[in-house]
């Protein structure tokens, strides 16, 4: 589900269908913004993401954690990041300082869970 659980309306219902798709012990990968980011609080209002009526719903790494295990998965791992900034240094064969210090700071913040993304990986608990 790359970029999908913010656009539907009941992402619970979306979240225990994908379950129920998938054989037993599938896994579920996520990506979408993170209501946490740097950019959003940074932001505020103006954030890139807040696009009424496309992005309906926001989730943090925790909150997505929370409504994942109640649809009937069990997290693996849920990171949050900016790859955007980080592939400025991997793409490039010279990567210039700002490109290696957006890098770095995209890392930082990523660590201490304020990326703009947040991605998660869960398997579906069948026990």
């Amino acid at each position: 589900m790359w970029h999908v659980l913010e656009h539907v309306i009941s992402p619970s219902v979306v979240l225990t269908q994908a379950r129920d798709l998938l054989r037993p012990g599938g896994h579920l990968l996520i990506e979408l913004p993170n209501w946490n980011s740097v950019g959003r609080i940074g932001r505020g209002s103006k954030w890139s993401q807040l696009r009424p009526p496309e992005h309906i719903n926001f989730f943090t790494p925790k909150s997505l954690s929370t409504a994942v295990s109640r649809a009937g998965f069990v997290v693996k791992k849920a990171v949050s990041l900016y790859p955007s900034m980080t592939n400025r240094v991997e793409l490039k064969s010279h990567p210039t300082l700002r490109d290696r210090t957006a890098a770095s700071a995209a890392s930082a913040v990523s660590l201490f869970g304020f990326g703009g993304y947040v991605r998660l990986l869960a398997q579906r608990n069948d026990t």
